[in-house]
């Protein structure tokens, strides 16, 4: 019964993203983020990288595509994957593979 339940805060919560009705979307997509939900991790991951409806902050965004990437969700992985390449949501000199990279020159 919950993934029924869970399927439809998905599908209500991206139904209001794509509205522009991001309040609506927070709503749906927390409870279910906190819950595990990889899916609703990588939404609000993009929210708060993007500044939908929630100020923008890009370490917030790393933590949630970080926890949508664990649970293996692709875009996930690919939007954190960004966010390092490009230096955003972490401090100076603390990106995974970054000493071998530097020192490879």
């Amino acid at each position: 019964m919950w993934v029924l339940t869970a399927q439809a805060g998905i599908d209500e919560g991206m139904a209001a993203f794509r509205a522009g009705r991001f309040e609506a979307a927070l709503k749906e997509f927390e409870p279910l983020a906190a819950g595990g939900d990889a899916l609703a991790q990588l939404h609000l991951g993009m929210m708060y990288e993007q500044g939908s409806g929630v100020p923008r902050d890009s370490a917030l965004a790393v933590s949630w595509f970080r926890r949508a990437a664990e649970r293996g969700n692709a875009a996930a992985q690919r939007n954190l994957g960004v966010m390092y390449a490009t230096g955003r949501g972490r401090a100076a000199g603390l990106c995974p593979g970054a000493g071998v990279v530097s020192q490879s020159g």
